[in-house]
């Protein structure tokens, strides 16, 4: 019985499902496309947050957009792997622009508590922001989904999903749905 047990937790420690994997396969997805949304002209950042609640897209909107390529409880998928991304988000530094998101929380904080204007502060301290979300991936590790944005100002910014097809060793944009402009 006792050998079963430990085959059985060998197995789950070796599953492609486990934290390790999922961070290993976020880190070589976000190395091949970082250089898609970061332009180095001002803040770059990672985080575990982004697409995933309203108003920037609905939970219905996701089921519809991504059931056929992530599988049919999207929900749950989405939920489970954010919970992953939030371990380790402030350890996701692959750019030279880059600060942790829990910097950037400081930031806005520090606005907030002194009541200073925060998109004017943002321009003169970052000059711009970009980032995008840690991605969700569906239980095959075949396509991948994030959120992207960039800020440059109150009204000058613009994001959208994008979901991704791993072709080999490469990843493709297969799809851009819910776009937004500032």
């Amino acid at each position: 019985m006792k050998k079963h047990i430990l085959i059985i937790g060998l197995f789950l420690l070796s599953s492609c499902r486990n934290n390790d994997c999922y961070i290993e396969e976020s880190l070589v997805f976000l190395n091949q496309i970082e250089r898609e949304f970061n332009d180095k002209s001002g803040l770059f950042l990672i985080h575990s947050y982004g697409a995933y609640l309203p108003p920037i897209i609905t939970s219905q909107d996701l089921e519809s957009e991504l059931a056929m390529y992530l599988g049919k409880d999207v929900r749950k998928i989405i939920k489970e792997q954010k919970k992953l991304s939030e371990n380790f988000e402030n350890q996701m530094l692959i750019a030279e622009n880059q600060i942790p998101i829990k910097e950037f929380h400081f930031f806005i904080e520090e606005m907030k508590s002194k009541n200073l204007p925060f998109w004017e502060n943002l321009v003169e301290k970052y000059n711009c922001v970009s980032g995008i979300s840690i991605p969700i991936f569906s239980e095959d590790y075949k396509y991948a989904f994030v959120y992207e944005y960039s800020m440059y100002g109150r009204l000058n910014g613009g994001g959208s999903c994008r979901l991704y097809r791993r072709e080999g060793n490469k990843w493709l944009l297969e799809k851009t749905f819910n776009e937004w402009i500032s």
